[in-house]
């Protein structure tokens, strides 16, 4: 039996992406402008729907291999790096859930998508910080990496509102944990601040407890994630 025009399409559209990915690799290409020119050219001699999924789906997978901090450089031929900056930037990586399916994804792709998402040295692991306009990519590794795939529900006082910003890491167990913070809004001040800000400390440590993370492994070793940010705000709702 013949392919359908979707099958062939797809066949079509994936030989086209192996030909760019090695005429990129050879010719040190940039790889985003490269990738633009031919969907251009792509998009131009036909507007099916098929091939616009398909398509998008090859912008996803083409931009993978290359880092946002050397984006013209093939993540094979790009050289290890010895140790993490003393400051590193941090990753946004607000602590919610993954549903069912978005947790069987994760676990499906970390391995595929380790190079393109993370930075890694020995058993430490850092997201790569994309620039403006790879939002899509951020999403993709931050889905893939550091969500949670359960947050046990928790009980929030009423009557105080605030805002922290705090940085924390993911051990190879699983576990978040706490390295620093501050106050973007309502900062207990005066007589009873610094008690107040003890009891905020001490929330926001138990609710990092209350989040469980399938523990990441490259190469089968056990790795942490030690970039990772996120905003605590009293009153919000953290339940599953």
């Amino acid at each position: 039996h013949g392919q359908s025009t979707g099958d062939r399409t797809q066949t079509h559209i994936a030989t086209l992406a192996h030909k760019l990915l090695r005429r990129i690799s050879v010719n040190n290409l940039n790889p985003a402008k490269a990738l633009t020119k031919a969907l251009t050219k792509a998009l131009t001699r036909t507007s099916t729907r098929t091939l616009t999924v398909v398509l998008t789906m090859t912008v996803t997978m083409l931009l993978l291999p290359w880092s946002s901090t050397s984006a013209q450089t093939p993540a094979s031929t790009q050289t290890p790096i010895q140790e993490f900056p003393s400051k590193l930037p941090t990753f946004e990586c607000n602590i919610k859930p993954l549903t069912s399916e978005g947790l069987k994804m994760a676990l499906a792709n970390r391995e595929r998508f380790a190079k393109a998402c993370l930075a890694c040295v020995g058993d430490q692991c850092a997201m790569r910080i994309w620039p403006a306009g790879y939002e899509n990519q951020e999403s993709l590794c931050r889905n893939t990496f550091c969500l949670p795939k359960r947050v046990k529900r928790m009980a929030f006082a009423q009557g105080y509102n605030m805002r922290y910003r705090y940085t924390y890491k993911i051990s190879p167990e699983g576990k978040a944990q706490f390295i620093d913070g501050e106050y973007l809004e309502g900062e207990p001040k005066g007589v009873t601040g610094k008690k107040t800000q003890a009891e905020h400390q001490e929330l926001l440590h138990t609710f990092l407890t209350r989040a469980e993370y399938a523990p990441l492994r490259i190469d089968g070793r056990a790795k942490a994630i030690i970039n990772l940010q996120a905003d605590f705000e009293m009153g919000a709702n953290y339940d599953e």
